[in-house]
């Protein structure tokens, strides 16, 4: 009986050796990326390759950058710089979809934006403009084109501002001239 019990405990040893793992170690999660280095993944694998892509491919690299710039603006909100470059390079590919209202929209934001400098601002009253204008929409754009004017269009702004600015006065003055035909 005795032999019986010894043999038992033996087996209860072996088998529970054998059902144990030894412990594997813990593998480190990636590091978390940067908010800089998360927008770049996003503009160069994603907004880029589409911008080379065609038909469906296209397409889909395209939801998949506006994905991107969602997420780096819910995931980074507190970096003010980059949500502003998120926002207008997701206005550049709501526009690329064919989604006019929204990437003005996401564009007049970025002009409203307290973290905005007076470029940001520039470039975002400009391309909302130009895509209203590009539509055929200048009713809608003649009011952008005139408060680009009247912010940036003063004696002693730069060169490039002043570049900027005699481009919406250009088609501002073609406008008048289409209105009083």
């Amino acid at each position: 009986m005795r032999c019986g019990l010894a043999l038992f405990s033996l087996c209860v040893i072996l088998l529970n050796g054998c059902n144990s793992r030894p412990e594997l170690p813990a593998i480190p999660a990636p590091p978390a990326l940067s908010s800089q280095a998360t927008f770049d993944s996003v503009a160069t694998n994603l907004h880029r390759a589409a911008a080379e892509a065609r038909g469906e491919e296209r397409g889909r690299l395209l939801s998949q950058a506006a994905a991107g710039y969602e997420n780096v603006l819910k995931q980074f909100p507190s970096d003010t710089n980059i949500c502003l470059l998120s926002t207008r390079a997701l206005a550049n590919v709501r526009a690329l979809q064919g989604r006019l209202d929204e990437s003005v929209r996401l564009h007049l934001s970025v002009t409203n934006s307290p973290a905005a400098g007076d470029m940001d601002r520039l470039m975002a009253l400009k391309s909302a403009g130009d895509l209203l204008w590009d539509a055929g929409r200048l009713q809608d754009a003649k009011p952008l084109y005139e408060q680009l004017l009247e912010r940036f269009g003063k004696p002693g702004s730069s060169q490039l501002n002043l570049l900027i600015v005699r481009g919406a006065r250009s088609r501002l003055e073609s406008l008048t001239i289409r209105e009083t035909r």
